[in-house]
């Protein structure tokens, strides 16, 4: 049996905000398993900001969770979580065996009650890994440090912002909030909600 997979590339290289002409759908005919090769049918996609790098033409990298709909491997069942960096496309082909892109393989994903799989994408998955390496094997923090955190609106800046509150404790924007220049203006999107105040306060 056929499969067909759907690939999204870049069909324009854009600028600012991307648009919906910039991208375009296309299908692909996928071959017959291999050996240890297994077919993975997509169940979420990771949304990078490194996309924009890309050339037009090109299919959209990433990272997705999928789960296994053949396999020729007995180390991936049917019905195995996976997290593979396959690309936006719905059908993937891969061997189990080869090295992928990125120096990434396919990962089995463990069945967490009550946690789901798109974590890995990211709080458990490349972000937070990146974000706990960096935090203590570099940082070395301690109970009463100041950590300032320049961009804790990402994928890895918002787990490290977590990450300190836990190691370091404190509350968050002291330190910042006095270097703030005058009619500044803070978004207080509910991180934490305990800017200089023992009570939770309203984001705005």
């Amino acid at each position: 049996m056929v499969t067909m997979a759907k690939v999204w590339r870049l069909s324009d290289s854009f600028h600012g905000l991307p648009r919906v002409e910039n991208f375009v759908l296309t299908e692909e005919e996928l071959p017959s398993l291999s050996s240890k090769d297994v077919l993975i049918g997509a169940v979420y996609l990771s949304l990078d900001p490194y996309f924009r790098v890309f050339s037009s033409g090109k299919n959209l990298p990433g990272e997705q969770v999928g789960r296994v709909l053949d396999s020729k491997s007995a180390e991936y069942p049917v019905g195995s979580l996976v997290c593979v960096h396959a690309g936006w496309r719905s059908h993937s082909v891969i061997n189990v065996t080869k090295p992928r892109s990125y120096g990434t393989k396919v990962v089995k994903i463990v069945d967490v009650s009550g946690v789901s799989p798109s974590l890995w994408l990211g709080a458990a998955g490349m972000p937070g890994v990146t974000a706990f390496m960096a935090f203590h094997n570099k940082c070395h923090p301690k109970p009463g440090e100041v950590i300032v955190v320049s961009s804790a609106a990402g994928a890895v800046g918002s787990v490290v912002g977590q990450l300190a509150k836990l190691k370091v404790g404190g509350n968050i924007s002291n330190t910042v909030n006095s270097k703030m220049k005058s009619h500044g203006r803070v978004l207080d999107c509910g991180s934490i909600s305990t800017y200089n105040d023992d009570s939770a306060s309203q984001g705005h």
